[in-house]
């Protein structure tokens, strides 16, 4: 099995300065990094008129089967030591091979959808990794009485309150 992780590009400060963007009153008390798991997948998208080939990363959350389009990923690194995983809860996670199912479902959905291409568009697969590893920050705070626990993407410093 290939496994890597993508670097978190932000730091526990970065993460949280993402959240006081939008609620200036938040107020970190912890902060925990940990890694989610991921299938990844890069394609060649050739188009029919002009045969010109783009590339199109995917990821594909293993515990929830959900896809994405991303931007280019940064440098992966080879796995560290395991700690601060997702653990697999086991009841909705999927396989690698539906993952790769989902994945290039996706890619030729975007093609017909989003870029109007059609059908003759030609979509390889040029890479794939059965695991990747995506930081999130898990911050736990208060804005004035109300706790509140936030999950702050590693990477891109987008967020969702996961708890209050």
């Amino acid at each position: 099995m290939i496994e890597a992780e993508f670097p978190a590009l932000l730091t526990r400060e970065q993460a949280g300065a993402a959240v006081r963007a939008r609620a200036a009153a938040f107020e970190v008390e912890s902060a925990s990094l940990s890694f989610h798991p991921f299938a990844g997948f890069i394609h060649a998208l050739t188009l029919p008129r002009t045969r010109a080939e783009s590339t199109i990363h995917t990821l594909v959350d293993r515990l929830t089967g959900k896809t994405f389009i991303t931007d280019p990923w940064p440098e992966l690194r080879h796995t560290g030591s395991g700690q601060g995983r997702v653990d697999d809860p086991r009841w909705n996670s999927i396989s690698f091979e539906n993952a790769r199912l989902r994945s290039r479902r996706l890619v030729a959905t975007a093609s017909l959808r989003k870029m109007k291409l059609g059908h003759n568009s030609r979509i390889r697969e040029i890479q794939s990794y059965e695991m990747i590893w995506k930081p999130n920050w898990l911050l736990a705070g208060k804005v004035g009485d109300q706790e509140l626990k936030v999950l702050v993407d590693g990477m891109n410093g987008g967020y969702y309150v996961v708890g209050c």
